[in-house]
């Protein structure tokens, strides 16, 4: 027994450090030694993340300053990037990054991917179709991706940290696109009520109305309150201080689900009832011609007159109809990360 013991002694176990070779008995000694400030590649590693807490700040007005920059591939490496600003996203959404490129080459737009790009990347190609004004967007390739987010490690932003999370596992498979910038303001802003006073308010108007019929043909509900049961979010209509249109942003299309179990064709005439209903509304009442769009309710009364919703729709849904039955490639073809 003695010799079978002496030729099978148990191995303590050991935990070794991983910013060197040492190892010990235990987990006490093993955190004695990584605070104790000997070990040179736990120092290392400290050095690193006070550095990055004590990066500066970038310093730029995006969106005073800002201008249009290229996104064709190549464009941002060839330029390179002088610096970024991080605009949070609202419910369930990541956010945008806006990224200045050096040499005063302009600003372009930087999204993650997710499962809802494909339908934003539609939405895109449909909008601009119709001759509504909105970002074009660009997909990156793999390779591209990597290079974008390797690049963007080394970037100062507006905030410390504020493109962190990007160099994350679940940042790095998520793929994403990039799209051109478009300076200027929202719905929310005062000096849009002074646009719609302008002579070009009916222009303006015309636009605004073509998004809506638009947004209610492919059931993007995140911008207009018309048939949708919310307030709406005016922040998705832009306008551009040296042109006089009205852009379109965060461009989607959503299922029309039957969420009350009523079936779906139930569910869908109810939906195209509202369309209906809501076309032929101005036609019916007409607001007093004294309205002044000075609040949002006055503001979107008078886009509902703006547009001819009536003819518009069905010119969409003969026009785009082929879309549904054969969806273009990169919606089959856009892989996410989910």
């Amino acid at each position: 027994l003695a010799s079978y013991l002496a030729s099978h002694t148990l191995q303590m176990p050991t935990f070794p450090c991983h910013e060197c070779s040492m190892t010990f008995n235990n987990m006490v000694l093993l955190k004695r030694h990584a605070l104790s400030g000997t070990c040179e590649g736990h120092q290392k590693s400290l050095d690193e993340s006070r550095k990055l807490l004590n990066r500066e700040e970038y310093k730029f007005d995006f969106f005073n300053k800002g201008r249009p920059g290229s996104i064709e591939p190549g464009a941002w490496k060839t330029s390179g990037i002088d610096g970024g600003h991080h605009s949070p996203g609202g419910l369930g959404s990541l956010g945008v990054f806006f990224l200045n490129l050096k040499h005063d080459d302009g600003v372009i737009v930087f999204k993650e991917g997710t499962g809802q790009t494909p339908c934003d990347y539609f939405c895109s190609l449909l909008f601009f179709k119709m001759g509504v004004s909105c970002p074009q967007m660009r997909i990156l390739s793999p390779q591209e991706h990597k290079d974008l987010l390797m690049t963007l490690k080394d970037v100062l932003f507006t905030a410390v940290g504020a493109a962190d999370n990007l160099q994350e596992q679940r940042a790095q498979n998520a793929g994403g696109i990039l799209m051109t910038f478009q300076p200027g303001f929202t719905l929310k802003d005062p000096r849009s009520s002074e646009m719609l006073r302008s002579p070009a308010g009916h222009v303006l108007l015309e636009d605004i109305g073509r998004i809506v019929a638009l947004d209610m043909f492919v059931n993007n509900f995140d911008r207009s309150p018309f048939i949708w049961d919310h307030e709406g979010n005016a922040n998705n209509l832009m306008f551009s201080i040296d042109c006089d249109n009205v852009h379109a942003i965060d461009n989607t299309t959503a299922a029309v689900n039957d969420s009350d179990g009523g079936g779906k064709l139930v569910v869908c005439q109810s939906y195209l009832k509202s369309n209906v209903c809501f076309a032929a509304a101005p036609f019916l009442v007409l607001p007093s011609p004294n309205t002044s769009p000075n609040t949002s309710s006055n503001t979107f009364c008078s886009i509902s007159c703006a547009s001819n919703f009536c003819a518009f729709c069905f010119v969409l849904v003969i026009y785009f109809l082929p879309f549904f039955s054969h969806p273009p490639p990169i919606a089959r073809n856009f892989s996410v990360h989910r």
